[in-house]
């Protein structure tokens, strides 16, 4: 069985596109990323929300705006906050590091489940 995440970021410029890279090395997961803002590279949707089974988000501010903007596609979701800050670079080895130590407990939780 494939879980979908889906990552969130500001501008889907360097930390949820990184994130999903990550992510993406493991079997049984399907990843999207997408942004809050206006102007992101791939902006958020409800559909995009509803059609996720896990939604990883690098900021409490992202949460705050799921809730206001998709209060009924996001209900009985697992929301995640990786608390990662809007300061690295798309594959920066640091980001890299941070994410892989905060994502894999999640993965593990939904994704490396026995069968």
């Amino acid at each position: 069985m494939t879980t979908k995440f889906l990552i969130i970021c500001t501008g889907n410029n360097d930390r949820s596109p990184t994130a999903a890279a990550v992510c993406r090395q493991f079997p049984n997961l399907e990843v999207r990323s997408a942004g809050t803002s206006l102007y992101a590279i791939t902006p958020l949707t409800a559909e995009m929300v509803s059609a996720a089974d896990v939604l990883i988000v690098m900021e409490r501010g992202h949460v705050a705006h799921i809730e206001e903007h998709y209060p009924e596609a996001a209900a009985a979701k697992a929301v995640y906050c990786l608390e990662i800050p809007d300061e690295f670079s798309c594959m920066d080895p640091t980001l890299m590091r941070m994410l892989q130590e905060r994502l894999q407990p999640i993965i593990e939780k939904h994704c490396l489940r026995p069968s």
